[in-house]
This record gives structure tokens, C-alpha cells and sequence, in this order.
């Protein structure tokens, strides 16, 4: 019982932002999988990609767009699939960042514990409020409107399990 009841702060990856740079955009490295599912009632991970794109933002317009190739385009590539990319007759999904709001967004700070009926305990999560206006799936149905998630999602098919090209 007591064991819930205290909280510690610690560095699990690279706290040295020089050296996170250099692995986020080192050409070997493939950033975007970072543990999101590993420990899903104690660690909160679900923000490394907008935490890319905010180290990104601090640098350069021209860093933030290497940031989003490296998240969409490249792990596509280096799976064979035919996503990633934003072209007539291709399938994207598309969320929209809010520029001004992840330039404020502090991870650190909006870590919360909610309670999740699946696991019948409190969930450590990261909230981004604000910076993710939406997200649109399969073909441009909304998923997700800033504030919630589309009443339909979860319910009916948003999209496709991906399937390797090559």
C-alpha cells in the first residue's frame, strides 16, 4: 500500500542535450521508438517524437524539417513501406503540431498519473495540451480534435496494418 504513494525523478536515456542531438540526427540512429509500450503503468515515453521536434524548433526551421523526416519518411524507407510521405495516392496520417505551443511544451512537467479501468490502477502519462491540434487517419478521418478522441475511433477502422513493399 505504501509503496503507491511516493514518486521519484529519474534519468532513463540521455539527460546531455549535445549528445541526444547527435544520436536524434545521427544518420545510423533511428529515433521514434522510445519504450512507449515497455512499462505502461510506471514510466511515462509517450512524447520522444515531439520532443524531437522541439529540440529541432530551438535550432532551426531546417532542423525541424530533417526532425519530421526522420520520424516519418526514414523509418518508412527502412521498412519497406509505402508511407511516410506526403503525395498524391499515398497513405499518410497527418498530425498537426501547433508550432508556439510545443516551443512552450515541458515534458517534464506534464506528467501525470490517471487511472486506467484496463490495468485497475493509476497510469503515469505525458499530456501535450495544445501542441497536437489534430490527427487525422486512414484516408483523413479525425482521430483526435486537440482535446479528445473522435467518437468513432476505436469503434470503426481508421486504418491499415502496414505491409512491407519489397
Amino acid at each position: 500500500m505504501y509503496d503507491r504513494q511516493f514518486r521519484w525523478h529519474t534519468t532513463t536515456a540521455n539527460h546531455r542535450p549535445e549528445k541526444l542531438r547527435k544520436l536524434l540526427f545521427h544518420p545510423k540512429t533511428l529515433p521514434g521508438f522510445n519504450g512507449s509500450g515497455a512499462h505502461l503503468t510506471n514510466m511515462a515515453f509517450y512524447d520522444g517524437n515531439l520532443r524531437t521536434l522541439k529540440m529541432a524548433q530551438e535550432e532551426s526551421l531546417d532542423l525541424v524539417s530533417q526532425a519530421v523526416s526522420r520520424l516519418t519518411r526514414e523509418p518508412a524507407a527502412l521498412f519497406g513501406l509505402d508511407v511516410g510521405v506526403l503525395k498524391v495516392g499515398s497513405k499518410a496520417d497527418i498530425a498537426i503540431i501547433n508550432p508556439q505551443q510545443l516551443e512552450v511544451y515541458d515534458s517534464d512537467k506534464n506528467t501525470q498519473m490517471e487511472y486506467r479501468e484496463a490495468f485497475d490502477q493509476a497510469q503515469m502519462v505525458n499530456r501535450s495540451n495544445g501542441v497536437v491540434e489534430q490527427v487525422l487517419v486512414g484516408g483523413g478521418k479525425l482521430a483526435w480534435n486537440g482535446a479528445d478522441f473522435d467518437a468513432q475511433f476505436g469503434v470503426e477502422k481508421y486504418g491499415d496494418v502496414l505491409l512491407k513493399t519489397a
